[in-house]
């Protein structure tokens, strides 16, 4: 049977306080076959600043999902949707590719290729059930402590 990797993980905060996170993540709600572990944990591995990003942002903000993005699939890094409405309808998502030392660009402004599917994995994330799949979503890039500030976290 062929590897089939989703488009995104869902992050949650008590995984998050571990640096393994990734790998308990995939193991509970993924489960691979013990081969296939390593390439689907590679696929949702954090980089750089990437996991404090995760953990600080949802540590201050509970009304928001965090959705890690296949790293492969051209989609960003992260999927942040804010759940405080509970229409699905009215709630909005914003794609995030995290640019070490870059200011906040609305629209993805640079950030090329790696955003290229956002579409896709929005969508994929509306078929889970987190949001309606006609609703609204941003494009944004940069630094992982200038997003953090765009979305009113102190550091």
């Amino acid at each position: 049977m062929p590897l089939r990797i989703p488009s995104f993980l869902h992050l949650r905060l008590d995984a998050l306080a571990r640096r393994d996170a990734v790998s308990v993540l995939v193991a509970r709600s993924l489960r691979p076959t013990r081969s296939h572990a390593p390439m689907v944990v590679s696929s949702f591995a954090f980089k750089n600043d990437e996991h404090a990003f995760a953990h600080a942002l949802l540590r201050a903000k509970s009304h928001l999902w965090l959705f890690r993005s296949n790293q492969r699939a051209f989609s960003g890094d992260f999927v942040v949707v804010d759940v405080s409405s509970p229409a699905k309808g009215r709630r909005r998502a914003f794609v995030i590719d995290l640019k070490q030392g870059a200011r906040v660009r609305v629209g993805g402004g640079g950030a090329g290729v790696q955003l290229k599917n956002a579409a896709h994995v929005v969508r994929d994330i509306a078929r889970a059930g987190a949001l309606d799949e006609e609703s609204p979503y941003e494009l944004l890039t940069g630094d992982g402590a200038a997003l953090l500030a765009y979305f009113g976290v102190e550091c």
